[in-house]
């Protein structure tokens, strides 16, 4: 990470406030702006690592919870991968995992 300081950072150990200053910093870069998703603030991150571990069940709510909001309002992936790990993992979850540019959509 620390020679390629614009990546995105979501996993263990990293707090909500420096993903979300993080993902910001990819709506600045050239042609960005432009998007119809950047403008309507709709953009979100996921920890990459979900597309090869047991969690990935969080990463499919979460993404139907962003594209389908109304219809998936009640669920709480966030809370879901919690529960998961306290059940299952001998690791403590803390970090962040999935984040939204603005607060309100995750």
């Amino acid at each position: 990470w620390t020679e390629c300081p614009g990546t995105m950072r979501l996993g263990y150990g990293v707090m909500p406030a420096e993903a979300r200053e993080r993902l910001q910093g990819f709506t600045r870069r050239p042609g960005w702006p432009e998007l119809k998703a950047v403008r309507n603030g709709r953009v979100h991150s996921l920890f990459h690592g979900f597309c090869m571990h047991m969690t990935s069940f969080a990463a499919v709510q979460q993404m139907a919870k962003w594209l389908y909001p109304g219809t998936f309002a009640d669920l709480e992936p966030a809370a879901r991968l919690q529960e998961f790990n306290e059940r299952f993992m001998p690791v403590r979850a803390g970090g962040t995992w999935m984040i939204s540019l603005e607060p309100d959509r995750e």
